[in-house]
């Protein structure tokens, strides 16, 4: 569904908007949807049976580099988080969609990387309601339903995966939005305050996902490492911390967060 924004702006408390993009990033858009079609997904190759990503290199293509750092997709996430943003990744995601898997990104929850960022979600090819697309809960709502499920005792962690039955008694399915589109469509989604799930569907989806943090996110390195030289200092501050270290470090942030619950659940 393609929500009519002022300014190609993201609202603050609904937390999420799709917008057209333009042809120049349509055309770059379509470069990647034919290599996603070269692509053999093997499903045992994955850690998610249900979503099978494949990251793509910025360094080395040079339509998702221009794609991800053009002012189209970065001024609304800049506008929306307060500050220039930094980017993470980019990945295809392809949904086989042949089985329900309970307990997982299939089921409502929110993400747990930050308390703001923003996931831009772009169809490689059409995504329809049969393609499971991904279904959200505004921001503000979203916000609520946190508040009432911490507060009856039904989770204890911000991740936590829900039941539809769960959402539904809180949120009526007429206030869950399905982000269908295609080609040229682009749906900015803040994951970590707006309820969703996704690949729920009988169809298969393909999509290209960019991931943008704040500055401020914990997985975020304290300077800039990457020796590689950039176009301006815009690019420096949106891929600058885009290297090796990066997702070594957020490893370690979670095998280390892990451990001390761990240490806590064997203490109480």
């Amino acid at each position: 569904m393609l929500r009519s924004i002022k300014a190609n702006s993201i609202p603050d408390d609904v937390g999420y908007a799709t917008i057209r993009l333009g042809p120049e990033n349509t055309e770059r858009l379509r470069v990647i949807r034919d290599l996603a079609r070269q692509m053999e997904w093997d499903v045992g190759a994955h850690k998610k049976p249900h979503l099978l990503m494949q990251d793509l290199d910025i360094h080395s293509s040079r339509e998702v580099r221009a794609l991800a750092s053009s002012s189209e997709v970065v001024d609304p996430i800049a506008a929306y988080l307060g500050s220039y943003p930094v980017f993470q990744y980019a990945a295809i995601w392809h949904s086989p969609n042949t089985k329900y898997y309970a307990g997982r990104s299939q089921d409502f929850h929110l993400d747990g990387e930050d308390l703001r960022q923003v996931k831009c979600f772009m169809p490689l090819e059409d995504i329809e309601e049969e393609n499971g697309p991904l279904t959200v809960i505004r921001a503000d709502t979203s916000e609520r339903l946190f508040d009432q499920l911490v507060q009856d005792g039904t989770i204890t962690e911000r991740n936590t995966k829900l039941d539809d039955d769960v959402i539904e008694r809180l949120v009526p399915k007429e206030n869950w939005e399905s982000l269908t589109g295609k080609l040229g469509d682009a749906s900015f989604v803040d994951t970590s305050r707006c309820y969703h799930f996704g690949s729920r569907g009988t169809r298969p989806r393909t999509l290209l996902q960019l991931h943008y943090y704040t500055m401020a996110a914990v997985m975020v390195p304290l300077f800039i490492r990457n020796t590689r030289k950039y176009a301006d200092e815009k690019e420096t501050l949106l891929f600058g911390y885009h290297h090796d270290l990066f997702r070594n470090r957020r490893r370690r942030y979670w095998a280390r967060a892990m451990s001390q619950r761990g240490q806590q659940d064997v203490a109480a």
